[in-house]
């Protein structure tokens, strides 16, 4: 090996000014004796430009005073090493590694120190990045809601959220870096179903069986555990092979789907249930359902008639296949009637079958854009309208063929010749009729018409004016006339037939037809309110319950305050199903003497913000005092909300001022009180006038009104004993009047229902109930006030308990599947009588006729469902005191 050189100065300055580091060898003082090029050029200038100056001269003071703790214990003696931020030229934050090395010679004095100096701020700096980004990365992934792990390519866990940690049952710090596979066997025992199919745990094999799954099924399973929980596991694989799984909590979805899917199911039933043809097409005008009247009125095409056939499409197929008399080979033409006849507004065409019957049909637009159409067989009054039209035809020859009124005038100018006396009596004149035929016309403008219409055809048939009697009273009549040749003059021989009963009979015959289409309309949409309240009734109670319960229990008065406004809104929901159950029954759920004037205000204090915003100004005169109406207040309370809230829709599109009148009083017949909503808007059509109380009709555009709530107001006013109608405003809009029976003087004061004092309780109580959430939301309320309760869910579970305790009290449910609640009372009557009285009941189908019967035979108290905590209270302390009658 050959001789390595010594290095001289020269070299090892090269050397040191070749090292990628800052190096520097300081005397006792501090002053530079030695610096390599790196160590200079960092504060530009060259080695032998700062040899000599002292370091605070060339790094700053502060630098300088930063730096001396460390540089003095290198000259004590020590070997120091430190990494930090330093400070450069007095402002400049720069993070290094140093190494201060004491210089000692050879007779071991310390003469100074060295300092080695490595700049690693940038790499600082990446590693800063580095763990921001995966802090933040790390961040993004615990926000999210559902679960979120990444496996490797051996399915052991590396990165994984709080929510997939939690689905495993175990910390996140416990499950990383492990196998996902060791938590499936703690998995497996609470699986219920994969997919839909039932997983058996007791399979010695379901472990496998579910890997074996899983590991070859790439689309998401759905995972259903025993606690009613309900998961859906994702998973995608990265490009290197790893696997990302993500785990969504679908249990409130599923509820939601077999809510919504329940919803149709009901709706189907009582669409179904109609008497009259019913269909829904979608926007596109596709079939979306329909019931069996509407396909037996397409008897020959009823096999088409499935979801997403296009109504023209039906229409074409009923005319080819001659389901409508006289349409032979023009089926496109009939098509295109057909469409344009129900694109009119307020179309209600009236078509005949080729079996003789007959069917009107509606059209009505959804909000969604989707059309309603309801068939209804109006096939006994054509034919009563076809019989009424032969005997006029009859009567009107047998009018020719006897003496009747006659008038016989010249055409050139109507001067008369001959009036038998029949028509001089008819028309009053006596003896002596009028000089000229154009005397007795009211209207100059119906005589210019017959003359012409006789002119043009020689003859008039019926043509209907209204005439001038003698005595100054008019009426309407029917001239029928001929132009003949008399005498050598053209005269005009005219028979008139005096309409004023027949145009009354007309008019009573169209009123009593509407009256019977309204009770229709207003019977089918009661059914169909009455169903969807029913299936509201028991969810509705959990809400009342609860919300009412958690207000109590507020720990906090935001809480509380929210709690209210939740018990409001669910209070108003339950008004509005006992309005609909009363509108089933069509009468008032319960009448008591109500304050006019104070309903009618309340109601105003509901729509005062929604008035106000809209820049409404609301007079309410209260012109003959307080005045007091017999009705239940929910209802009449509905009504005027109703009819505030038509009129400041009315009012939106009104420029300038926006006004609402509301006048109440007593008229003077002393029996009836007076309401008068009166709005400066557009006002209603005369036209539609007599239609804007039928149900589904609304003057409103699509998708803004239901026509529900002005049928709403007819049908409880009506049921109250009450009127309501429509006119002219004398603002300019429209003004509904409203009339009510005025309630007698009740002798002495009114007593007040008594409820239970809080906390107040003690009795023993049991709760029956096939709803598991409204047994426990009662049995929470009961709680509240020191009562005992114990839970059946059926009669036959009530009474093994009644045979093993006793209690004060018992409530239960009407509709049970296992032993309801009349063969409970039966069941208490021949075994345990002592216990009848105990019995009361809770019940969301009062409507039910056999249900009705039951109550009104066994004479036990009950409450209708949906109900309040308070109700239930002051029914169990009532039934446990033995107080009601």
């Amino acid at each position: 090996m050959p001789k390595m050189e010594p290095v001289n100065e020269r070299q090892m300055r090269l050397i040191l000014d070749a090292i990628p580091a800052r190096i520097w060898f300081m005397d006792r003082l501090h002053r530079i004796v030695f610096a390599n090029r790196e160590a200079a050029q960092l504060y530009g200038a060259e080695p032998a430009d700062i040899v000599g100056m002292h370091s605070a001269d060339v790094i700053g003071q502060a630098g300088f005073d930063f730096d001396l703790p460390k540089r003095e214990r290198a000259l004590a003696g020590e070997i120091y090493r430190w990494e930090g931020w330093s400070i450069y030229n007095d402002d400049e934050q720069r993070y290094t590694q140093r190494i201060y090395h004491p210089h000692v010679d050879r007779w071991g004095k310390t003469t100074g120190y060295y300092e080695f100096v490595r700049d690693v701020t940038d790499l600082k700096n990446a590693e800063a990045d580095q763990r921001f980004w995966a802090q933040l990365l790390q961040d993004a992934i615990n926000s999210l809601s559902d679960g979120f792990g990444v496996l490797d390519t051996d399915e052991r866990l590396q990165v994984c959220n709080p929510p997939f940690a939690e689905f495993y049952g175990e910390p996140v710090e416990n499950l990383l870096g492990r196998n996902v596979a060791d938590r499936f066997p703690h998995l497996v025992d609470r699986l219920s179903a994969v997919d839909g199919k039932p997983f058996d745990r007791d399979d010695p094999d379901a472990l496998d069986q579910f890997n074996a799954y899983r590991r070859g099924h790439m689309e998401p399973i759905e995972l259903a555990m025993r606690d009613g929980q309900t998961y859906s596991a994702r998973r995608a694989n990265t490009s290197d092979g790893a696997r990302v799984v993500m785990l969504t909590n679908v249990t409130e979805l599923k509820r939601r789907e077999e809510e919504a899917a329940r919803a149709h199911r009901l709706l189907e039933d009582a669409i179904e249930s109609l008497a009259l043809g019913f269909a829904i097409f979608d926007a596109d005008d596709r079939l979306t359902m329909c019931n069996q009247p509407y396909r037996d009125n397409h008897g020959v095409c009823a096999d088409i008639l499935e979801r997403g056939v296009t109504w023209t499409e039906i229409i074409r197929q009923s005319a080819a296949r001659g389901l409508y008399p006289g349409v032979g080979d023009d089926v496109d033409e009939y098509v295109k009637a057909r469409m344009a006849e129900r694109k009119a507004p307020d179309a209600s065409p009236e078509h005949q079958l080729s079996d003789g019957r007959w069917l009107r049909i509606w059209y009505q637009r959804t909000h969604l854009g989707g059309t309603v159409v309801t068939q209804t067989d109006i096939t006994e009054r054509r034919r009563m309208e076809e019989d009424l039209r032969r005997s006029e035809e009859l009567v009107r020859r047998v009018l020719e063929a006897c003496p009747a009124p006659v008038t016989m005038s010249r055409a050139v100018d109507g001067s008369i010749i001959y009036e038998n006396p029949a028509s001089l009596q008819i028309l009053k004149h006596g003896d002596t009729p009028p000089e000229t035929a154009a005397d007795r016309w009211l209207n100059p403008e119906d005589r210019a018409a017959f003359v012409r219409q006789l002119r043009e055809t020689g003859k008039v048939e019926e043509l209907e004016g209204e005439f001038r009697k003698a005595d100054g009273t008019t009426f309407w009549c029917s001239l029928s006339a001929r132009l003949i040749d008399y005498q050598g003059e053209r005269v005009v021989v005219t028979s008139v037939f005096d309409l004023t009963e027949r145009r009354a009979a007309e008019a009573e015959l169209a009123r009593q037809r509407e009256a019977l289409h309204q009770s229709e309309k207003l019977g089918a949409l009661g059914e169909l309110l009455a169903g969807v309240s029913h299936e509201l009734n028991n969810p509705l109670s959990v809400l009342v319950g609860q919300a009412a319960m958690l207000s109590e229990a507020a720990p906090d008065e935001a809480t509380r305050k929210r709690a209210e406004k939740i018990s409001e809104a669910a209070d108003r929901c339950s008004r509005i199903v006992k309005s609909f159950l009363a509108m089933a029954r069509q009468q008032p759920s319960m009448l008591t003497p109500i304050d006019l004037n104070d309903s009618i205000s309340k109601a105003l204090e509901v729509t005062a913000y929604a008035l106000r915003t809209a820049d409404i100004t609301t007079d309410f005169r209260q012109i003959s005092g307080d005045v007091l109406v017999r009705g239940d207040a929910d209802q009449i309370g509905q009504v005027w909300t109703n009819l505030i809230v038509n009129a400041q829709h009315a009012l939106e599109g009104v420029r300038g001022p926006r006004r609402l009148t509301i006048v109440s009083r007593r008229l003077p017949d002393g029996r009836n009180a007076k309401v008068t909503f009166a709005d400066n808007g557009p006002g209603i059509p005369e036209k539609v006038r007599n239609r804007i109380f039928e149900p589904l009709f609304t003057t409103k555009d699509v998708g803004a009104g239901t026509g529900i709530g002005l049928a709403l107001c007819h049908r409880i006013v009506r049921a109250h004993g009450g009127t309501i109608t429509v006119e002219p405003s004398s603002l300019g809009g429209a003004a509904f009047s409203i009339t009510l029976p005025i309630a007698k003087a009740a002798s002495g004061s009114i007593s007040m229902v008594r409820l239970p004092a809080r906390g107040e309780g003690g009795y023993r109580v049991l709760v029956v109930d096939d709803e598991a959430d409204v047994r426990r939301t009662i049995e929470e309320c009961l709680l509240h006030d020191g009562h005992i309760v114990d839970q059946a869910s059926s009669g036959s579970e009530a009474l093994a308990k009644l045979r093993a305790a006793s209690y004060d009290v018992i409530l239960s449910d009407i509709r049970m599947a296992d032993l309801d609640g009349p063969s409970l009372h039966r069941a208490l009557e021949a075994d345990h009588p002592d216990l009848v009285n105990r019995l009361a009941f809770i019940s969301g189908d009062t409507l039910s006729a056999n249900v009705r019967a039951f109550l009104n035979q066994v004479d036990r108290p009950y409450l209708e469902k949906p109900v309040h905590p308070k109700e239930v209270r002051s029914l169990v302390l009532d039934v446990a005191r033995g107080r009601l009658n």
